[in-house]
This record gives C-alpha cells, sequence and structure tokens, in this order.
C-alpha cells in the first residue's frame, strides 16, 4: 500500500453518494412529543454534527532499545514527560438509510502539544571508549492528524461505528547537541460506539488497530535521513459529553496510543537507528459547537 491517502480518497469516493439518498429520510425517534411528555431525544445525526476545539497535556514515554548488549538495562535512551497541547476536531453523521439503518460517519482531528521530556540516556565520547550516561531535558513538538471514515449502525440510545482510520504524526526532537526529526503515517480499522446515559450525558470509546507506514527519521546535523521499520499500532479512546438543549457542549476525553518504529536498515559513519517504541496518553476538555 505505497499511498494510503489515495485508497482512503477511494473509500470515501464509494461512500459519499450515498449520503444524499440517505439525506430523503430520517429514521431517528421522534421529534414531537405529547403534552407533558418528556423531550424526544436529539437524533444522533444532530448529536454528531459537531465542532470541539480543546486544551488537554499529553503524558509521552518514548524508548530506543539496545540490541547490542552494550548497556546495563537494555536500553540506549528514553524521553518521559508531561507536555501541553490543544486540538480540534470535526465530526458529521449522516442520516440513517431506511431499508439498512446505516448512516456515514466522518470525522478530522488535529492535534498539536509542545514542551520539555526528560531525557535520561549516554554521551559517547569521540574518541572511543565507555558510554557515559547523561540526564537531560528535550524540546518537543509533536502533531498529530487524523481522518475517520465509518459506517454507523444506530439504535436510539445506543449506536456502534465500524471504521477504517488514515494518520500522520510530525515529532521534531531538539536534543540541544543536535535535533531530529521523525515522521509516519499510519492505517488503521476499529469500532466507535455512543451510549446515551440519560439527560444530556453521552458516553464514547473507540478502540483501534493498525500499521505504521512510511516512517522515516532525518538528523540533518549528523546527515542521517533514514527509513524505519513499520510496526503495528494499537489505540483506546474514551470520552464523555454533555451537551446543552441548544446542542453546545463539552467533553472530557482520554486516549492512549501505542507504536514502534523498526531500526534503520543501513548504516552512517558507525550510526544506525534502533529499535523503539511510544506509549503516549492524552487527556482534554473540550468545547463543542454544533453546525
Amino acid at each position: 500500500m505505497k499511498n494510503p491517502v489515495a485508497v482512503a480518497g477511494l473509500v470515501l469516493a464509494l461512500l459519499l453518494p450515498r449520503v444524499s439518498a440517505a439525506e430523503e429520510t430520517t429514521t431517528g425517534p421522534a421529534v414531537v412529543a405529547a403534552a407533558g411528555a418528556p423531550a424526544a431525544l436529539a437524533s444522533w445525526p444532530a448529536t454528531n454534527r459537531v465542532i470541539r476545539l480543546g486544551l488537554g497535556h499529553l503524558q509521552r514515554h518514548y524508548t530506543e532499545y539496545d540490541d547490542q548488549g552494550i548497556t546495563v538495562d537494555g536500553i540506549f535512551d528514553e524521553e518521559r514527560g508531561r507536555i501541553a497541547g490543544i486540538a480540534g476536531l470535526v465530526r458529521w453523521q449522516g442520516e440513517a438509510r431506511p431499508d439498512t439503518r446505516l448512516g456515514l460517519l466522518l470525522e478530522g482531528e488535529l492535534r498539536i502539544h509542545a514542551g520539555d521530556t526528560q531525557y535520561r540516556g549516554y554521551l559517547i565520547p569521540a574518541g572511543g571508549g565507555a558510554w557515559i550516561p547523561y540526564n537531560g531535558e528535550t524540546s518537543n513538538l509533536i502533531i498529530d492528524t487524523r481522518l475517520r471514515a465509518g459506517l454507523v449502525l444506530c439504535c436510539q440510545r445506543f449506536q456502534i461505528a465500524p471504521f477504517v482510520e488514515l494518520r500522520t504524526q510530525d515529532w521534531y526532537r531538539d536534543l540541544n547537541q543536535y535535533a531530529e526529526v521523525y515522521w509516519h503515517t499510519a492505517v488503521a480499522a476499529g469500532v466507535f460506539a455512543q451510549w446515551r446515559l440519560g439527560g444530556r450525558w453521552v458516553l464514547e470509546a473507540d478502540a483501534a488497530t493498525g500499521h505504521v507506514l512510511l516512517a522515516t527519521l532525518d538528523a540533518p546535523f549528523d546527515g542521517f535521513p533514514q527509513d524505519l521499520g513499520n510496526e503495528p499500532l494499537q489505540s483506546l479512546g474514551a470520552g464523555l459529553r454533555w451537551q446543552a438543549g441548544d446542542r453546545n457542549g463539552i467533553t472530557l476525553q482520554w486516549r492512549r496510543d501505542e507504536l514502534a518504529y523498526g531500526k534503520s536498515a543501513v548504516v552512517v559513519s558507525g550510526m544506525y537507528e534502533p529499535d523503539s517504541d511510544t506509549v503516549q496518553e492524552s487527556v482534554q476538555l473540550a468545547l463543542e459547537f454544533p453546525f
């Protein structure tokens, strides 16, 4: 799969023609209540046509592994720390088709986190010899994007949506002595679900598994552009939403992502990029606005 963007575009092109037909009929719950009866629930498409803007933080743990037996603990270096961030999300759900009860769900998200993490690793003497343990701080800028397309099976209080997803991540890592830029795209498939808890509360959760693609590392100072090995990834997410009568709302969201890079195939001046993995957890508080 050399061009995942083209694949995602093809999927959307196949699905979008169904939307106009689906819009002609609404199969959501009735919106007229008898006198004295409680107001009916908003339809799921009305609930999920929102723009979300949020603030939060990212807890990140990055580890590079020693496969040569040089270090005592088998780790070349690692980064740990919590960094602040902002995020924006657009979600749109179409009306369900009357014959299948299926609707289209589209979602796009941008997250940007920046700040310092704690570095633990080694300094390598220019003339050779034993590696010297070193602790310091690393400046980070991490940009994540995500595009999702799913088919929703709608019920009044519950709905579930299998989906496919395209992701990218740019990580700008300033180690003081030099800088590195990591980039990858990824494809994933998973399931998204929502439950109405009563009143104006909605609980949502998703789980996905996929694969990193086209992972690269560029260290300009060392003249070290490298392709990295592509490894699996997994993610979990959960959110609690409260919506006012006009559908403006607040969401508290948690997300955990795990991914890995394989070591570079080429050694440059005795250097190579080792196997690594990343675990990141984010918490975000966001405002929602309907459209």
